[in-house]
């Protein structure tokens, strides 16, 4: 048995107890381990994020797979907050869970998004009276698209399919409608990062998808006294 010097053994005991509070190592007996293992420390956590905008990004190039992008960004985040298995291997199963409904949910995402910018496009030309309401009905209606694709992302689970997060967008507004309208102004973050500096948008959908991760949470907490 080799002797260990005191400096060492501190250093190593600070490196276990690092290890364990952070989930990636063993935890001593009858020590309490952090509900969310992966916020404990903020560095590695804000890393996350940034490789979480990069992924959702490279996804949704083709624009119409981005509900899917962010479904599988948000899946992998969460995991990473728990402490579970987070690797390339479980967002691969979910690209292929969810591809199907995934990009009939981004044909409805694309062609919403269409109608509402054309309404805008001609109501800066209509002087006829038609032109305010078109005003009027089209910036919400963009709001409202981004925000329920947030919402869907949370929501979908490869259990559930995306009808059933589909399914449980009224109840997931009746149970917190502040998270909800939080997601507003998040999608209209990312939309005005990617229309003022293009690669902003990385950044920009890494904190969206971090923001759809922790309201639940934070709902949860509320709810539990934590």
């Amino acid at each position: 048995m080799t002797h260990e010097s005191p400096r060492r053994q501190r250093a190593r005991l600070q490196a276990e107890r690092r290890a364990a509070s952070s989930g990636i190592g063993p935890a001593e007996p009858g020590q309490p381990l952090p509900a969310y293992p992966g916020a404990t420390r903020w560095a590695p956590l804000f890393g996350e994020i940034m490789l979480v905008g990069l992924l959702v990004t490279l996804l949704s190039l083709p624009v119409v797979t981005l509900p899917l992008a962010l479904a599988t960004g948000a899946r992998h985040l969460r995991a990473y907050l728990k402490g579970e298995d987070s690797g390339v291997r479980r967002s691969l199963a979910d690209l292929r869970a969810g591809i199907g409904g995934g990009l009939a949910v981004g044909l409805a995402m694309v062609g919403l998004v269409a109608a509402a910018t054309a309404s805008l496009t001609i109501a800066r030309t209509d002087t006829s009276v038609l032109g305010p309401p078109m005003t009027v009905v089209g910036w919400p209606a963009l709001v409202a698209t981004g925000t329920a694709v947030l919402m869907l992302a949370g929501a979908w689970r490869p259990e559930r399919g995306w009808r059933g997060a589909v399914r449980q967008l009224g109840d997931q507004f009746e149970a917190d409608p502040v998270g909800a309208l939080l997601l507003a102004p998040t999608a209209a973050f990312v939309a005005a990062a990617g229309w003022l500096l293009g690669p902003l948008v990385v950044p920009a959908l890494g904190v969206a998808v971090f923001v759809v991760v922790i309201l639940p949470l934070r709902r949860r907490a509320e709810r539990t006294g934590a």
